[in-house]
């Protein structure tokens, strides 16, 4: 009895031992199975890295070739660009070369132009205050004598320089414009003594004076305006100036950037500040030179009622002057509004265009300068 009791006793220990051993087996199989799948791991793992690095040093390789090819492209652009500059130098040299030989032949032009096409009329220099009728009357002359304007023998390429405002050709009668206009002397000399009309809004200074005596110009035309009415004139005049012609215009006077943008009446008063002191010292210039011959010129003083109340006996005391004997005034086109810079403004329209301002502003600046200018081109 005894004996089957601890029997029972022990079975629940054996069955634990049992089951123990068992579940020792199971966790040892399970060990076995991860390690396996541990070094499986481990296998794709080295692998993957051994195809990564692969594929590493194919793109660096790639890179490699890849700036290769650029360094082979900057060299070829490094070279066509080379190449592009020693191409421009060479234009630029023929450019040179080609100005250089229009230069001579446009002076041989005017050194040599027949005698059966080059008039055998003296020729005429005429200086004007700017807005006084200068188309008007330069076009008069050459239509009644055919006396040429020098600018109809200049290249294509010497017009479009010289009306951009930056010209640095020699083969030019002058440079700058009114106020800033320079004689020269080379260019000049080749127009006497016949056979072409020199227009300018030159001012009667010491160089253009002694450049018109060594040219040599004996005599001078020199058309006036009151300078209040030319004033007015201009004003409207530049308001039509093409935007090509503004920076030649810089010669002259600077206009404020927004300066088209301002209504009639400040560009006016602008004007009254700027051009029309201007055009009074023009005025005295050539009214001084006229009075002191000392200079060696014979200069005719035009003024502007001539022009405006009888201009077929304007056009007959410049020849008579000039000793010109053969012309037909009745080839002289009639001024006609909008041809030849003409614009229908009447003397004195500065008496209702100037605002009191600009009148008393006048007034003062100048003092008695304008009066005393008409009375001495009344006498004269």
């Amino acid at each position: 009895m005894v004996r089957a009791q601890d029997v029972a006793r022990r079975r629940p220990w054996r069955k634990i031992l049992v089951d123990w051993a068992y579940a020792r087996l199971r966790v040892m199989g399970h060990g076995e199975s991860l390690e396996r799948e541990l070094e499986q791991t481990r296998i794709r793992q080295a692998s993957l890295a051994a195809e990564r690095d692969a594929y590493l040093r194919q793109r660096d390789e790639a890179i490699g070739e890849r700036n290769e090819l650029l360094r082979q492209r900057d060299i070829a652009i490094g070279e066509r660009n080379e190449f592009l500059r020693q191409r421009d130098e060479a234009i630029a040299a023929g450019d040179r070369l080609a100005t250089h030989l229009a230069h001579l032949q446009a002076g041989a032009r005017a050194r040599f132009r027949p005698a059966h096409l080059r008039s055998p009329q003296n020729s005429i220099f005429l200086a004007t205050l700017p807005k006084s009728g200068t188309e008007f009357v330069r076009g008069g002359i050459h239509d009644a004598t055919q006396l040429i304007d020098p600018q109809q023998l200049w290249d294509a390429e010497l017009v479009q320089q010289f009306w951009t405002g930056y010209c640095n050709r020699a083969d030019v009668g002058g440079t700058g414009l009114f106020v800033s206009e320079r004689l020269n002397l080379s260019e000049l000399s080749n127009l006497v003594p016949n056979g072409f009309l020199q227009a300018s809004h030159c001012m009667a200074n010491y160089h253009n004076l002694c450049t018109l005596r060594d040219a040599p110009f004996k005599r001078v035309s020199v058309l006036v305006r009151d300078p209040r009415d030319a004033t007015v004139s201009w004003t409207y005049h530049v308001r039509t100036l093409p935007p090509h012609l503004l920076h030649f215009n810089s010669f002259m006077q600077h206009l404020p950037a927004d300066y088209f943008e301002w209504p009639h009446q400040r560009q006016l008063s602008f004007q009254v500040r700027t051009f029309l002191p201007a055009a009074v010292n023009w005025i005295e210039s050539w009214l001084d030179a006229a009075e002191r011959p000392q200079h060696g010129l014979s200069i005719q003083i035009i003024p502007f009622p001539m022009l405006r109340d009888d201009p077929l006996r304007m056009f007959e005391q410049i020849f008579a002057f000039h000793g010109i004997n053969d012309y037909d005034l009745s080839r002289i086109t009639p001024p006609t509004v909008g041809e030849r810079n003409f614009r229908e403004g009447g003397s004195g329209a500065w008496r209702e265009e100037f605002s009191e301002e600009d009148r008393v502003l006048a007034a003062s600046l100048m003092g008695s300068r304008i009066e005393r200018m008409l009375e001495r081109l009344a006498v004269g």
